[in-house]
């Protein structure tokens, strides 16, 4: 069954530094873009995973960007094996189709990457086809079904997941599948599916940050 929680709307923020204000994707506008997130902390994923995921690419964004150009080619290999393993991308072509959306000229500045991370840390394709592939004619998968196939996705599918202990496994899909009843319908097994997504990419980029 699934387990119902209460998870909080909000997380503690520390106090802004000089050079930070209230800006968009939580962007400096001082144009200090040294300035940097504290990096969010397990519980801060479960808890705001929103918030958690934009400091997350703003500190991969840095990483990347090791001569602070302010943007990152598309061609740059750590790039494209961070896209590889930091979202749910998982082949070559996948991750080409995607630079040359949102890297027409060949760059990614901060707000493009962080649009590309955006539309890219779920895979309703994907989803719909365990659906169907779980419910055959039926309309509808069970919660217990669910919890099964959602642990095979994120250990199989991304490859994430191996090391982690019973305890976590039982925290993020009580978390991705908060509130449901007792069955999934399509619709909301793909949302479903797409939360617990963002939930394992965000925990394995929170513990195996790029260098």
């Amino acid at each position: 069954y699934c387990h119902r929680l209460s998870v909080p709307r909000t997380s503690q923020f520390r106090p802004l530094l000089r050079a930070e204000c209230p800006g968009k994707m939580g962007m400096c506008c001082s144009g200090e873009a040294d300035v940097l997130p504290d990096p969010p902390t397990q519980q801060d994923i479960l808890e705001n995973l929103p918030v958690a995921e934009r400091k997350l690419w703003r500190l991969a964004f840095a990483s990347l960007d090791s001569t602070r150009a302010g943007k990152l080619q598309a061609d740059h290999a750590l790039l494209r094996v961070f896209l590889s393993e930091g979202t749910a991308l998982r082949s070559e072509s996948e991750v080409e189709s995607a630079l040359a959306r949102w890297a027409p000229d060949g760059n990614l500045d901060l707000e493009a990457f962080n649009q590309l991370m955006q539309a890219s840390v779920q895979d309703d394709t994907t989803a719909l086809m365990l659906f169907q592939q779980m419910c055959g004619d039926m309309d509808t998968v069970n919660c217990a079904d669910a919890r099964t196939q959602l642990r095979v996705l994120g250990q199989s599918r991304l490859n994430i997941g191996g090391d982690w202990d019973e305890v976590l496994w039982d925290k993020v899909l009580d978390v991705a599948l908060n509130d449901v009843e007792f069955e999934l319908d399509m619709e909301s097994w793909v949302a479903r599916c797409g939360m617990f997504t963002r939930y394992m990419l965000a925990l394995n980029q929170q513990k195996n940050p790029i260098p």
